[in-house]
């Protein structure tokens, strides 16, 4: 192998880590300061379902879209949950990746984070629990402005 073929693997492999290798590294957030930021979880599916209303069987042919647009502009690398800051924001959802080229936004969800909360982005709507507890649906409350 030539010394310019191998150059060229090795920058390759170097770009895919830098785009693709801080997803597998976490959010670097340590678990300390995970009170501190609110957690926005995407409960909807890329063909637009609500991932909660699939059944077991039909799950594993599911996958839930990634959280691809926060406040309008692109959310890099896209995931399927994320750590933010309080505040007001706007999240939409990739629909359609897993079949074509490019993915559509969802309509926006508009809502108000608390920090310490989890919110699950669903097709009827937010719903809200106590990031630290563990997940059951039966511990989330429905999202309302102003709560």
């Amino acid at each position: 192998m030539t010394k310019k073929i191998a150059r060229g693997l090795v920058l390759v492999m170097l770009s895919a880590f830098a785009l693709g290798g801080c997803a597998l590294f976490g959010d670097g957030i340590p678990d300390d300061q995970k009170g501190n930021y609110a957690l926005i979880v995407s409960n909807i599916g890329e063909r637009g379902e609500d991932m909660d209303q699939v059944s077991r069987e039909q799950a594993m042919y599911h996958s839930r879209a990634n959280i691809g647009w926060v406040n309008g502009k692109p959310q890099f690398p896209a995931r399927t949950s994320l750590n933010i800051l309080p505040g007001e924001y706007e999240f939409s959802v990739g629909l359609g990746c897993s079949n074509s080229a490019s993915c559509r936004p969802s309509a926006p969800i508009s809502i108000v984070v608390k920090a310490g909360y989890r919110y699950a982005l669903t097709t009827r709507g937010v719903f809200v629990s106590d990031r630290m507890k563990p997940w059951k649906n039966e511990n989330e409350t429905p999202y309302k402005a102003g709560n």
